[in-house]
């Protein structure tokens, strides 16, 4: 593992537990290293990278990651924050979302909120989910 590879093999590896924690509900024991070491080797990783779960010397850049997003969003926000054009754009708390656009509409939805990021005085959407989620 390097820093370097970090952030792409991340975003990769949050969509492969996204999936099999929502789209499949397997939670329990994924979080331990045997486990997760074969979740990393049935999913394509390297599954050396399971040795790192419990490895306290990424504890520091991932925690000067998570403060950055918030101060550059807010400090009363959750997770996930989304950041526009670093280091001087804007961070929100979102999108949240209860189902998965694809192709046209995952272009259009990112497009809309990129507008809106990109607006200085915009602080705030929000509503209550009204959909049934689908991770699909």
């Amino acid at each position: 593992y390097s820093q370097a590879e970090g952030p792409q093999i991340r975003g990769e590896l949050y969509g492969a537990l996204g999936y099999k924690i929502h789209n499949q509900g397997q939670r329990s024991d994924l979080f331990e290293v045997a486990n997760i070491e074969t979740f990393l080797k049935d999913n394509g990783f390297n599954p050396k990278y399971g040795q790192l779960a419990h490895d306290s010397s990424y504890d520091a850049i991932i925690k000067a990651e998570n403060d950055l997003a918030i101060d550059r969003a807010g400090k009363d926000l959750g997770t996930p924050i989304i950041s526009f054009d670093p280091p001087n754009g804007y961070s929100f708390f979102g999108p949240v979302i209860s189902n998965i656009p694809k192709g046209k509409d995952a272009v259009e939805l990112f497009n809309a909120i990129y507008t809106i990021a990109n607006f200085k005085g915009f602080s705030e959407l929000k509503r209550e989910i009204r959909e049934e989620r689908c991770f699909d």
